[in-house]
């Protein structure tokens, strides 16, 4: 009966500490990005870049982090209809602790659309999940 007992103690024991997990203690640190979403707000041809005249696109991430974590970059990879691509990384952006925007002076030329697939980097290296857009050519758009 008294090895019944301690052999009892010691399965309840294991089994309180085996429920205990450091995931437990505390979450781990993310960055999710929710949505994208462009617009062309202030018109067309209304900027100037190194291939010519093109529109100033406004592109917005929703987004949610940890406690206590920034975005510090936007990290975007391009596609063109052509074929062409490109990755940048952006540092001017406006933040609201829930979604960035960032501004793109973008010339469609030859192109009908362009995909933008962003992805947001945290103050610590945290990358996100991306989020990709397709930006159709707009009429009359250069």
């Amino acid at each position: 009966m008294k090895a019944t007992i301690k052999i009892m103690t010691m399965l309840l024991i294991v089994s309180a500490l085996g429920s205990c997990k450091k995931s437990d203690d505390s979450p781990s640190e993310f960055v999710n990005a929710l949505s994208a979403t462009y617009n062309f707000t202030n018109g067309l041809n209304n900027c100037t870049n190194p291939n010519g005249t093109g529109s100033v696109l406004f592109l917005k991430v929703n987004y949610e982090v940890s406690d206590g974590l920034e975005i510090k970059k936007v990290l975007t990879h391009i596609e063109l209809s052509g074929g062409e691509s490109d990755d940048f990384e952006d540092l001017t952006f406006d933040d609201d602790g829930n979604q960035i925007e960032r501004a793109d002076c973008f010339r469609f030329g030859n192109n009908t659309w362009v995909d933008y697939e962003i992805r947001l980097e945290s103050i610590n290296g945290i990358i996100s999940n991306p989020r990709t857009v397709r930006v159709d050519k707009p009429t009359g758009a250069s």
